[in-house]
């Protein structure tokens, strides 16, 4: 009986797809954070909206609008930053 090796081939990230992926992600916890912030709840998501809006600081209930548009941006920018460091590690692992 013949066996063969197992295949070590990676697949590159696809850049796009992981920014998308990254502003969505981060979009829908920013609205959780905002939700929550909105009822009263819990005190730690207004740390985690003041990433997004410097109202966060200032008011009970931060804009959303330009909340929301922060956290689309800087899910995409950080989806695309993982998806371009794990092409060049799986790059120079197969040397």
């Amino acid at each position: 009986m013949r066996t063969s090796a197992p295949l070590q081939r990676t697949v590159r990230l696809s850049v796009l797809s992981c920014a998308l992926t990254g502003a969505a992600v981060l979009a829908i916890l920013f609205v959780l954070a905002w939700a929550t912030s909105a009822q009263g709840g819990v005190p730690a998501s207004g740390a985690f909206l003041a990433f997004f809006t410097q109202q966060a600081m200032r008011a009970p209930h931060p804009e959303f609008a330009p909340g929301l548009a922060s956290a689309l941006a800087l899910g995409a920018l950080i989806g695309a930053l993982v998806a371009v460091c794990s092409n060049l590690v799986a790059s120079a692992l197969r040397r």
